[in-house]
């Protein structure tokens, strides 16, 4: 499910990420190059692209994020990781202590191509996601692995997410994570992901509950 399993879910797990990668002063960095982007795009009007304007002043500087400003952040990382200047400043920091380790490694661009390949595939995943038709032979099993070609696309994509996405308490054993090896079985039942997607219901008590209170 598009809102609650990507946006508030893989989205969310990517930002954590990035958290427990960069130092303070790196992510100051990255923010800072984030604000210039915003200032060079701000009066764009192209609608297929995701607002970033929530990002004005850094990552940092909204206390709480909408559903879809959680996936803006994700493409606005992969611009800001985009931007060589950036990269080279990075590659010369260490990365963020862990369990008070002393010998933090240095940020290399392995690191940084594997993170950036993660946002991007992550983007597509969403934008398939959204589509309004799908090709039936995507989603044949094959005879021999029982596999069809769309569940292999995902599963790499959950393998190069796994190494790459480290969180705390549970990690990446969660509801939200598992269940995007669902997904193909939920088209095959249901159609495109947008006709059970809760963003419009969720928007609707929003408007009928929340805003009717005040």
């Amino acid at each position: 499910e598009i809102l609650h399993a990507v946006q508030i879910g893989l989205c969310e797990y990517l930002a954590e990420a990035v958290d427990l990668i960069f130092t303070q002063t790196s992510l100051d960095s990255i923010a800072y190059v984030v604000a210039g982007i915003y200032r060079d795009n701000r009066r764009q009007s192209e609608r297929d692209v995701p607002s970033i304007a929530a990002f004005r002043n850094g990552l940092t500087s909204v206390a709480k994020l909408k559903a879809t400003e959680r996936f803006s952040r994700v493409y606005v990382l992969l611009l800001a990781l985009s931007n060589s200047h950036l990269v080279k400043d990075l590659c010369t920091r260490k990365r963020k202590k862990l369990h008070n380790n002393d010998n933090a490694p240095l940020i290399n661009r392995t690191l940084i191509e594997n993170l950036m390949s993660v946002l991007h595939n992550t983007l597509t995943f969403h934008q398939w996601l959204k589509k309004d038709k799908f090709i039936k032979t995507d989603f044949v099993e094959d005879s021999i692995n029982g596999q069809s070609i769309a569940s292999l696309r995902i599963k790499e994509y959950l393998e190069k997410f796994k190494q790459v996405v480290h969180r705390g308490g549970n990690g990446l054993k969660t509801p939200k994570f598992h269940q995007m090896l669902h997904v193909c079985d939920y088209i095959k039942r249901h159609g495109s992901p947008l006709n059970y997607d809760g963003s419009r219901g969720e928007n609707f008590g929003k408007i009928k509950i929340k805003t009717m209170s005040k």
